[in-house]
């Protein structure tokens, strides 16, 4: 059969196959080069896009640098260890995915930024903001950057609000306890931050509670606390877990 003597041929003289190889590798590459050629010569924005961005990433100024971090909990079967030997630079404007499976220690890595996580928790290493150990702090100094400088999207909006004040009362707060504001410019501004998330009729929903949000609207919220002081760092726990597909392509395009 025709596969039976090609093999023969192959055992026999196994030199006729490496010009053809070497065609068809040449072929490739000749046709990658030009393609590359192409799209620079007809999107030359690319290319330069590419080598600003290298330039940009490695000028631009370090925010937080977090070297050797590791968290371990007490545990009736032993120690937990829920984050380990963690290293990892945020820069200004830059956008940094961090990508695990459940219960792989993301949402404990951003707590442990923010002085959130419980007493039992036992942290090691350091998390350097603008040259400040951030685990060297107190809960009262922790409190000048939570919130302001650094700020976080929860995962759980319906646990993360107060149910029993207005939605609008607690972004009044964030703002108020931040800023020299009035209470109400802090209303007035509350109301304009969940226009800019895509509240309908914020002055209106402003005035209600967390419960009487769905889950997607809640999540909404979660962003306008996130972003009111303007924070140079916001830490971001699945922020459209909840949300619509429609409102979670938008988050991510902004």
């Amino acid at each position: 059969t025709l596969i039976a003597e090609g093999t023969g041929a192959a055992l026999t003289y196994p030199w006729l196959f490496m010009f053809a190889g070497a065609s068809l590798v040449l072929t490739v590459l000749a046709v990658s080069f030009i393609g590359d050629g192409l799209r620079d010569a007809f999107d030359p924005g690319s290319a330069k896009s590419k080598k600003i961005y290298m330039s940009n990433t490695e000028t631009r100024k370090c925010l937080i640098e977090i070297r050797d971090l590791s968290v371990t909990f007490p545990s009736e079967a032993g120690t937990v260890r829920a984050v380990r030997n963690v290293s990892l630079d945020i820069r200004a404007g830059e956008v940094l995915g961090i990508v695990g499976e459940s219960g792989s220690g993301k949402t404990v890595m951003s707590l442990s930024m923010i002085g959130l996580l419980a007493e039992s928790a036992t942290i090691t290493g350091s998390i350097n903001y603008n040259g400040v150990n951030l685990l060297s702090l107190d809960d009262n100094a922790m409190s000048k950057y939570r919130g302001k400088d650094i700020a976080m999207v929860f995962q759980d909006p319906l646990s993360a609000l107060n149910p029993v004040h207005t939605i609008g009362r607690q972004i009044a707060e964030a703002l108020h306890i931040h800023s020299d504001i009035s209470k109400e410019a802090a209303l007035q501004r509350a109301v304009e931050l969940l226009e800019i998330v895509g509240i309908p009729r914020p002055a209106e929903r402003a005035q209600s509670y967390p419960h009487e949000f769905s889950g997607g609207m809640r999540q909404r919220v979660m962003i306008a606390l996130a972003i009111a002081n303007q924070p140079k760092v916001i830490l971001a726990d699945e922020p459209t877990r909840q949300a619509e597909i429609s409102y979670a392509v938008f988050c991510l395009k902004k």
